[in-house]
């Protein structure tokens, strides 16, 4: 589910409902997981690509409402990577909600990808509802951002509403440990300022300068949340940044260490070094770290970086798990095989906040963890990179 699969497809999509009968299926797709084909060497390269979508009443497919697909070919004109953006029409109407399954098939390549959506158009200010812009007017399809943005909101059905942002500029923090009992964090508890504005015509600008995250309120109701995050998220780039997810491995005094050195490249280096005993292992320890933060960022977020998420700690010092189950109400990730419990470990997910933050998950933690994960950490500090298996 949960595979760094750069050479394959990884389309992105999202619901926009512009009237009450009509809504739209936006769809992103990068043209470097194409595989573009010619016939001969008289015709350009080009990528063959199905765009199809299934709508159902319910999320067991029993009834099918509408569905459609559509043929799309891309020449290569240049050795430039692209994204392709575009969008189909959905015949579906206002006061319902529907389970969506979109998929792209990559004809040349023999490959599909399919997501599932749940299309919500009961409560009109959910985020299906808005669509956000860039300054240079393309779509959004992921709401976290690297960079300074000034993003416009559109709403079709919302004309006129009252808008306020509330910004959250703390630092969220990062997850406890699999066995602790400190209380979950919710960025709904205290917020540093507040933003309000009027649409004019269903039209809203925001300015984010300032990282941290703003939560979109309409009507005094959540709706969505953008994030801004460090530069060049969702990679690892400095060595300040290398610093912070240190800490799941490390000692209170060694991080305090790391954090307090002025010189951070050479504190980070010999952290690694020490624990890894020789520059081959700590080059490869520090790969398969920060590329693990790195997933947990592209995977995980939610309102805080990836890495800084429950799913994030896990998937970082223990690996992926062999197996993902998943429900509206959350994840299951199991070690090991699911048809030999004695041998397995399992963790699960609680969804939260479904409503206005997305991949908001809260682990269910237990005492019995505990060993586990001190078994992971003293696996990392003997310089050997961990996996259950």
């Amino acid at each position: 589910m949960y595979e760094d699969r750069l050479s394959e497809l990884n389309p992105r999509f999202l619901v926009y409902h512009t009237s009450d009968n009509e809504s739209h299926l936006y769809f992103s797709i990068k043209s470097e997981g194409l595989l573009y084909v010619r016939e001969n060497v008289s015709e350009p390269f080009a990528a063959t690509i199905n765009i199809s979508y299934e709508i159902y009443t319910d999320k067991d497919k029993k009834v099918l409402v509408d569905t459609a697909t559509n043929a799309l070919q891309d020449v290569k004109t240049t050795k430039e990577n692209k994204t392709i953006v575009g969008r189909l029409p959905l015949k579906i109407s206002k006061g319902k909600n529907y389970y969506l399954v979109a998929q792209v098939q990559d004809i040349n390549k023999k490959v599909v990808a399919s997501t599932k959506i749940f299309v919500d158009k009961t409560n009109t200010t959910n985020k299906q509802f808005f669509l956000i812009k860039n300054a240079n007017n393309q779509v959004c399809f992921d709401l976290n951002f690297s960079k300074e943005q000034k993003i416009s909101i559109e709403s079709k059905i919302n004309q006129v509403l009252s808008v306020d942002w509330q910004y959250y500029q703390t630092d969220q923090g990062i997850a406890k440990p699999p066995f602790s009992d400190k209380k979950y964090y919710y960025i709904g508890d205290s917020f540093d300022s507040t933003i309000t504005q009027k649409a004019v015509n269903g039209l809203v600008d925001l300015s984010l300068f300032e990282p941290g995250n703003y939560l979109f309120n309409v009507n005094n109701k959540p709706s969505f949340i953008v994030s801004l995050f460090e530069d060049e998220f969702p990679k690892v780039t400095s060595h300040e940044q290398m610093v912070k997810p240190i800490r799941y491995i490390c000692t209170n005094a060694e991080y305090q260490a790391l954090v307090d050195a002025t010189d951070k490249k050479a504190a980070v280096e010999d952290f690694w070094l020490k624990i890894g005993r020789s520059k081959e292992r700590a080059k490869m320890l520090i790969r398969e770290f920060y590329g693990r933060v790195e997933f947990a960022n592209k995977y995980f977020t939610s309102y805080k970086e990836g890495w800084k998420t429950d799913r994030g700690m896990l998937s970082i010092v223990m690996g992926p798990p062999n197996s993902i189950s998943t429900s509206a109400k959350g994840e299951t990730w199991v070690y090991g095989t699911s048809s030999n419990m004695i041998m397995s470990l399992t963790f699960s997910f609680d969804r939260l906040n479904e409503g206005f933050i997305n991949d908001d998950y809260q682990l269910n933690r237990y005492r019995s963890y505990k060993d586990y994960w001190y078994r992971a950490v003293d696996t990392w500090r003997s310089g050997r990179v961990y996996s259950f298996n």
